[in-house]
């Protein structure tokens, strides 16, 4: 056998060698017009396939045991009846640094539906039995052809030549399905073209990177044509190169979208688990914020050696990017409501929080969005350890920073499909926005003036674990199939980014971008919610109703603390010529980390259990016009302190609090707050979100006796914090009543 494979090794280089002698030279910029007539052109064509089972096992920790996911009694076919042709395209040519590879792959227009599924296998010698949990149906549905170019110059994987690649998903539809209902993507768009860089590394695995040292390429996410209905006025309607499009049984719930070029993008794959246990977490530590990686314990005994990681970023581009090619436009992004007689709101001049570094120069680095480390595994676990920060420890009154993840009551634990995320940063801030209108009506012209929107977010870590579950139904009191939901997330307010050493913030803001007293210099005023630390621990079930998306929490703890600040953006230019010392300068780097803008601390802790109905839009007609707006129906009951609880002082429950804070000597923090504490009672919340032609409303109502149940009425005490002691003024009771709000945002 041996001497066989090696003669077969001395044929196959002997064979090898005289096409390498064979291979024409082709330059550089011709290797795009190698066509397939001197290569290999595969064709396919079928009309249905039927596929039993196909199963992805995660390595797993117990011998004999193997967990993952699987695709079942999978269904291809092609659009109307008619056949799938597929085309594979092979060229091989030689360039002036190696031989370059062309290949050239497309898939007709098909729909595929199948069922997801947890699997597991047990097997003790020969003999095996397998578990299965339903997680609904999947579906993926194209319009248009699949089509993937990728052009390499010297082998397929090389991490100093450059590669060329083109992919072309447009028109999809990517569903989820429970039962009779779906939620689904549609006009599902992920096109680029891009220059950039494939090769395989140690650590990283397969990875596709646009830079190489300090050379970069842009990747251009071109914008799609638009095959969904088009009003007669509209010329080469398109949607986003990137278009995430949620209906609910076809009906209208919210659209995301981002058009343009990006660069510093890089994507890897590989099935590293070693750091899926470490998180950075941003103390401060003798009035300076520092972040520190820390490892907790418990991850490795349940995610083993293998499972998915990957990660995914870029770096938004703006006017003043410089090395935009013709027809390579700047980032725009878009986010808004869906369906016909629609409208959205586009977010363009993107910026990070600071535009100067802590000398004051411009450091001329954009906008970005980093997906962070993202773990996706099968696991058999009880419970999982998540690390926060001393802010959110303080705020949920939590005794170590350590926080407990309670999968399962069972001492074995229970199968979940868990994700994983470490470290998302979505640093961007809209200097400029304006409405847009959906491609079924007329298109709005106006710029929309010089106002802005920021909402960045940092170090966003999570864990979610997904399992199937029953559940009953509160609108026919049925049994239903669900998808059980386990989840933990948390964001820091402020701290220095580790991958681009800026200062970064998780805000929300409002922008006022109008021209400055300064020639060429915006006044980049800002207002809102700045330095947001905040928490959400659930877990329930989703289930998928007549009457809209239904998410049951029976645990729901949501907690944060922020600033509500009005001041300018670091590295802005103070808007003044006179009177002060600091005109002509420039408002610090490092601002947000300084009380200067700061009108007040909001901090609250919601603990207990609710509902939440989202209630999708439908396309308006004649004889209801307003009819597509998204709305929401919740209820939320405060968990009681038990008697222990009540016993201590400290313990202030569920509260909000307005909070001041003085800082004496550059080092003591000394705080006083009025507080709303250990809130009580049954709440019920009803709202919508309407965009119009020229406003972004938020219309609310909160009913403070959900059930109208007089022995169970809205209770709080009213107090006062001085000098740390909470001081009970007053116990306050709300037998019922309604409270209205409408906040409208209007461009000027």
């Amino acid at each position: 056998m041996k001497k066989i494979m090696q003669l077969n090794l001395l044929t196959l280089s002997v064979l090898c060698a005289q096409q390498v002698y064979a291979l024409e030279l082709i330059a550089d910029q011709h290797l795009s017009d190698v066509s397939g007539q001197d290569g290999i052109v595969i064709t396919h064509e079928m009309s249905k396939a039927t596929i039993n089972q196909v199963n992805w096992y995660d390595p797993d920790l117990v011998a004999g045991t193997q967990q993952g996911l699987g695709l079942h009694n999978v269904e291809i076919k092609g659009q109307n009846n008619q056949p799938i042709i597929s085309k594979l395209a092979l060229d091989v040519g030689k360039t002036d640094v190696g031989a370059g590879v062309r290949i050239d792959a497309s898939i007709d227009a098909f729909q595929s539906t199948a069922d997801l599924n947890l699997v597991k296998k047990n097997c003790v010698g020969n003999s095996c039995t397998k578990e299965t949990q339903s997680l609904g149906q999947f579906g993926l549905e194209t319009k248009s052809p699949l089509k993937v170019l990728l052009e390499t110059k010297a082998g397929l994987f090389n991490q100093n030549e450059t590669a060329h690649l083109n992919f072309q998903l447009q028109n999809a539809k990517i569903s989820h399905g429970l039962g009779k209902h779906e939620l689904s993507m549609h006009d599902f768009n992920f096109n680029f073209a891009t220059d950039g860089y494939m090769y395989i590394d140690a650590d990283e695995g397969l990875v596709f990177t646009t830079k190489n040292g300090t050379t970069d390429h842009f990747v251009n996410l071109g914008r799609v044509k638009d095959l969904s209905d088009v009003a007669s006025s509209r010329q080469n309607a398109t949607n986003p190169g990137v278009n995430i499009d949620l209906r609910y049984d076809d009906k209208n719930l919210i659209r995301f979208g981002a058009s343009g070029a990006v660069s510093n993008a890089k994507l890897f794959f590989n099935g590293h688990q070693k750091n899926v246990a470490n998180f950075d977490v941003s103390n401060k530590v003798n009035g300076v914020i520092e972040t520190k990686n820390t490892a907790v314990t418990g991850y490795d005994t349940v995610v083993g050696q293998g499972g998915l990681h990957l990660g995914l970023s870029a770096d938004f581009t703006n006017q003043n990017t410089a090395g935009l090619a013709a027809g390579q436009l700047p980032t725009t992004l878009e986010i808004g409501h869906t369906g016909k007689g629609s409208y959205a709101v586009e977010f363009s001049n993107l910026r990070p929080l600071t535009t100067r570094d802590a000398q004051g120069n411009l450091h001329n680095k954009n906008a970005s969005i980093d997906f962070g480390d993202i773990y996706i595994n099968t696991v058999q676990a009880k419970n999982l350890n998540f690390l926060v920060n001393e802010n959110i420890k303080n705020t949920i009154g939590a005794t170590s920073p350590i926080l407990n993840q309670l999968l399962s009551s069972k001492l074995e634990g229970d199968q979940f499909s868990l994700i994983a995320v470490r470290g998302m940063d979505f640093q961007s801030i809209a200097a400029k926005a304006r409405i847009i209108s959906d491609n079924s009506l007329n298109e709005l012209t106006g710029d929309g003036g010089s106002w802005g929107i920021g909402i960045p977010i940092y170090n966003l870590n999570a864990n979610v674990a997904l399992s199937g579950k029953q559940y009953l139904s509160p609108y026919d009191g049925t049994n239903k199939t669900g998808i059980g939901y386990n989840a933990i997330v948390s964001t820091e307010g402020y701290g220095i980014d580790s991958k681009t050493g800026l200062p970064s913030t998780t805000s929300i803001i409002l922008i006022d971008g109008q021209d400055s007293l300064h020639a060429g210099e915006a006044v980049n005023y800002y207002a809102g919610l700045r330095n947001i630390d905040a928490l959400i621990q659930s877990d329930g079930v989703i289930g998928y109703e007549d009457e809209g998306i239904y998410i049951r929490a029976d645990h729901l703890l949501v907690a944060a603390k922020a600033e509500l600040a009005i001041g300018q953006l670091p590295g802005s230019k103070y808007n003044c010529v006179t009177g002060s010392t600091k005109c002509g300068g420039f408002v610090p780097y490092d601002n947000f980390s300084k009380k200067d803008d700061v009108l007040t601390t909001i901090a609250f802790k919601l603990d207990g259990n609710g509902e939440l109905l989202v209630i999708p839009g439908v396309d308006p007609t004649d004889t209801n016009p307003n009819s597509n707006f998204l709305s929401f129906d919740a209820n939320f009951k405060f968990r009681s302190l038990d008697s222990t609880e009540k016993s201590n002082p400290k313990n202030l429950g569920s509260y909000f609090s307005l909070i001041n804070e003085d800082q004496v000597n550059n080092e003591t923090v000394q705080t006083s707050s009025t507080n709303l504490n250990r809130m009580e009672g049954h709440l019920g919340v009803k709202g919508k979100v309407v965009v119009s032609a020229d406003t972004v409303t938020l219309d609310n109502q909160v009913k403070f006796n959900y059930k109208n149940d007089i022995a169970q009425p809205f209770k709080t005490d009213f107090a006062m914090s001085t000098n740390g002691n909470m001081q009970k003024i007053a116990s306050v009771v709300l037998t019922g009543g309604t409270m209205r709000s409408t906040l409208g945002i209007t461009p000027r």
